[in-house]
């Protein structure tokens, strides 16, 4: 047997193509960051179908995700302005969205376990404990206009290296868009893989979510062609595995166990949903009316599932697979079941 991280463990050559189901698939996706003129030649080269190939994000969109890389909390050295020395303290920075465009800055000082601050500190900062700030103070704006990100400072003092704090974050904010905006990392292809999975019916298998998934057999070219792309990015670094599954009686009982479960899941999901908008509902008249929207969406949610996953999976297995909310098992939340009496009663 091929020992490679990328090899079946089963040789499908010597297993006849009408005898597979399938193929369980498992990778492991390590960080990686490469630019889009070398990914998207590896996007060609691989063959992959447009509908999963991964797309960097608006620029716009860029902005907010590179913002949001902002927010940490970090140990820092200050200088004491009552006693000269230098003091540790915890910085929380925060990033509160204004509107589309616009991301404020914030930080809030906490009091480092090992360290002691004067009284004149304890004033600058308006500690109203012994321990940390009464309240965020605001750093800057980060503005994004004409494809530019603009800082705006909104500090009057240059309190505690208030100015140096915020340079230094602008700088950190123009690296990670330029990282978002013309470099490929593993996130992206994480996103392409889990559109792949979408549009080949992949079902977790073993209720491992995003770990081992299982793959009809009639998606296999696609399936090869994002997996050529993952050893085009990772190269010795790739951790991947493929193997056929056997048109046996016990494994598609199996196959059939697991597409259950995520029906089931899916149902779940789709309580969730009609749970959290009935708890934000407060008038009786308003409620009823929702009922017959939610019972409407349910057998839509239904029929959706009937064309896609158990159309696919019944003739996969050459099984009578049927799902229907009625017919799925209690939930085992209160607040689920009380969403799917809500869907059932009569009034």
């Amino acid at each position: 047997m091929n020992n490679s991280v990328y090899s079946d463990l089963v040789i499908t050559k010597e297993i006849p193509s009408n005898a597979i189901l399938g193929y369980l698939v498992g990778m492991v996706f390590r960080q990686f960051r490469i630019p889009k003129a070398e990914f998207e030649t590896y996007i060609c080269e691989a063959g992959v179908p447009q509908d999963y190939r991964p797309k960097l994000p608006r620029p716009v969109f860029a902005f907010q995700l590179a913002c949001r890389e902002l927010e940490e909390t970090v140990v820092e050295d200050f200088i004491d302005p009552g006693t000269g020395k230098i003091v540790r303290l915890e910085v929380d920075y925060m990033i509160d969205a204004l509107n589309a465009h616009t991301r404020q800055l914030s930080r809030k000082i906490k009091v480092h376990p090992e360290s002691e601050i004067s009284e004149k500190m304890k004033k600058l900062l308006e500690i109203h404990t012994l321990k940390e700030q009464k309240e965020p103070e605001k750093i800057c704006l980060f503005v994004f206009e004409d494809g530019q990100i603009l800082k705006i400072d909104l500090f009057k003092e240059n309190k505690l290296a208030i100015a140096e704090m915020a340079q230094k974050k602008y700088q950190q904010l123009l690296k990670y868009y330029d990282m978002f905006t013309n470099c490929y990392t593993e996130r992206y292809l994480k996103e392409a893989y889990y559109k792949l999975c979408e549009k080949s019916k992949a079902i977790p298998f073993l209720l491992a979510p995003g770990a081992v998934r299982f793959f009809p057999v009639q998606y296999q070219r696609d399936l090869e062609s994002f997996m050529k792309l993952y050893k085009l990015v990772y190269g010795e670094r790739g951790l991947m595995r493929k193997i056929p599954v056997i048109k046996t009686k016990d494994l598609k009982k199996q196959i059939k166990a697991d597409l259950e479960a995520e029906i089931q899941k899916r149902f779940e999901r789709f309580l969730r949903t009609v749970a959290s908008r009935i708890e934000e509902i407060k008038d009786e008249e308003e409620l009823e009316k929702y009922r017959n929207i939610a019972k409407a969406e349910a057998r839509k949610f239904e029929k959706e599932l009937e064309h896609t996953l158990i159309n696919e999976y019944s003739r996969l297995l050459s099984m009578s697979i049927k799902a229907k909310l009625e017919d799925m098992p209690m939930p085992d939340s209160v607040r689920l079941q009380k969403a799917r009496e809500f869907l059932f009663s009569k009034s």
